[in-house]
């Protein structure tokens, strides 16, 4: 019985990661702007236009259902997010990697379902092709910045201090609504067959 919850414990999040649909989308419903997706420049450009044709909503909301994407992308985002001034709320129903950094640093009302996740890491680059030394040094240099000032912005608005929180996001910290509340990282958290 103990083996089969530790397995549980360890495979779960990969089992439910792999039952969601993450194909690249972003579609609008009653002021609801719903992105599925992988965060790079198609999803910039999808979130964009989506915005773009709703100038008459007055008050928008966003539900993340993402396995996370490049950072430079979630800049983006996260600028459009803060110039336009509709947005009040976010839910998250999976957001991994940048999709949770903006859950947290987008600065509007987290709401999340019981069967939520998030899942954090420490901000990564990939390198393809040979790079020089100082590349390579720069690349380091500005991932370290980037991984201070996202922590710091993260860690203004939960319980968990700054080094705590870097210290989890070393690997891969899966954090379901309970414990997401309780950490001061969620609003609202609402059962899973109740609407918002």
């Amino acid at each position: 019985m103990k083996l089969l919850l530790l397995l549980n414990l360890l495979f779960w999040p990969a089992i439910s990661f792999a039952q969601h649909d993450f194909s690249t989308k972003c579609e609008i419903k009653h002021g609801n702007v719903y992105v599925s997706g992988t965060f790079d420049e198609d999803m910039v450009d999808c979130f964009m236009n989506a915005v773009l044709v709703t100038p008459k909503l007055q008050k928008m909301h966003i539900t993340l259902n993402s396995p996370g994407g490049n950072m430079r992308a979630y800049h983006e985002i996260l600028k459009i997010i803060k110039e336009d001034k509709r947005f009040k709320t976010i839910t998250c129903e999976y957001c991994f990697s940048a999709a949770a950094f903006l859950f947290e640093t987008a600065g509007l009302k987290r709401i999340m379902r019981t069967d939520s996740l998030l899942m954090f890491h420490q901000i990564r680059f990939v390198v393809n092709g040979q790079v020089t030394v100082d590349l390579l040094e720069q690349m380091m240099r500005e991932l370290i910045k980037d991984n201070e000032q996202i922590s710091d912005t993260v860690c203004k608005n939960i319980t968990i201090p700054k080094e705590v929180f870097m210290k989890r996001i070393t690997r891969d910290w899966f954090v379901d609504a309970e414990m997401a509340k309780q950490c001061g990282m969620v609003d609202r958290v609402y059962p899973a067959k109740e609407q918002k």
